[in-house]
């Protein structure tokens, strides 16, 4: 796939192979399959300034809900041919829920979804109807050697004997790896689910044994083709920092979560009339939604 403009000099998109994935490309990820909504753009993020977060159901029930520290909204602009922001436009007149988001920058550093805090956490069994645990975790940190100061939980004998993370959609056939700070007797999961059933096996099986947080790192593993999403989990932990997981074979700084659940608004473009093969000037937002 190539895109003919100025801004690439008639040659196609640049190929970044250290992530396994074919483009460099902002991506939203349904089904296993992904959906490029940006490339050699300019992006910039915005956090919210409380990790507090006033949700509004599809019912009509607001309550507060704590998302933790992860981005809010990408704003991004870029100049493509028309045929893309045709494209562009179609997707946003028909979606109807929200995609995973997943920037070059995410799946490099920690794409993991923001939904391993609080109350989204849940105890139970992988192949039995999972108990949501709420308020049963206990919010600390932990500063590694290198001085980054993490959000870590630490759970007491009243959670169970493992807690699992929510789903995060991902990409089969690619490659990836993902570190952990942890302190227990016991394993850390990576689930595959393929719809709402559960892989028989885990995709992949970090044991931790160690009485003080220490950091672990996975070899290299990779999606199988049947996955569409992963969810974390921590067997017999005493304390754990949120899986960081990322697409490649090379070990990334120590990051926060920078995938997360996304609509696009406030699509817009304009156009400058009588230039020969012209670009399109557009500008969108991604926005999480919970």
């Amino acid at each position: 796939m190539s895109v003919a403009s100025q801004d690439f000099q008639m040659k196609p998109v640049e190929r970044f192979n250290l992530d396994g994935l074919a483009y460099d490309a902002t991506l939203m990820i349904e089904g296993g399959r992904a959906f490029p909504v940006a490339f050699n753009e300019s992006v910039s993020v915005q956090e919210a300034q409380s990790n507090l977060t006033f949700f509004t159901s599809s019912r009509g029930r607001r309550h507060v809900s704590f998302r933790g520290k992860t981005p809010r909204s990408w704003n991004v602009s870029m100049s493509m041919p028309w045929d893309y922001v045709s494209m562009l436009a179609t997707y946003v007149e028909s979606q109807r829920a929200p995609r995973f988001l997943m920037t070059p920058h995410a799946r490099r550093n920690n794409f993991m979804g923001p939904a391993t805090e609080g109350p989204t956490l849940w105890v139970g069994t992988v192949d039995g109807s999972p108990n949501k645990s709420f308020g049963s975790l206990v919010e600390s940190s932990f500063t590694a050697q290198d001085g980054y100061n993490l959000p870590t939980f630490w759970t007491d004998e009243f959670v169970g004997n493992a807690v699992y993370g929510n789903e995060t959609w991902v990409i089969p056939g690619t490659v990836c790896r993902f570190r952990v700070f942890a302190r227990g007797k016991g394993k850390i999961h990576i689930w595959g689910k393929t719809g709402v059933q559960f892989t028989k096996s885990p995709i992949v099986t970090l044991p931790i044994d160690s009485e003080e947080m220490r950091e672990y790192v996975t070899q290299t593993f990779t999606i199988p083709q049947d996955v569409t999403g992963i969810v974390d989990a921590y067997e017999y932990m005493k304390e754990f920092t949120p899986v960081q997981m990322w697409i490649g074979t090379h070990v990334p700084p120590i990051s926060p979560r920078l995938g997360g659940w996304a609509v696009i608004k406030d699509f817009s473009y304009s156009v400058e009339p009588f230039v020969r093969q012209p670009l399109v000037k557009a500008s969108f937002t991604l926005e999480e939604v919970w």
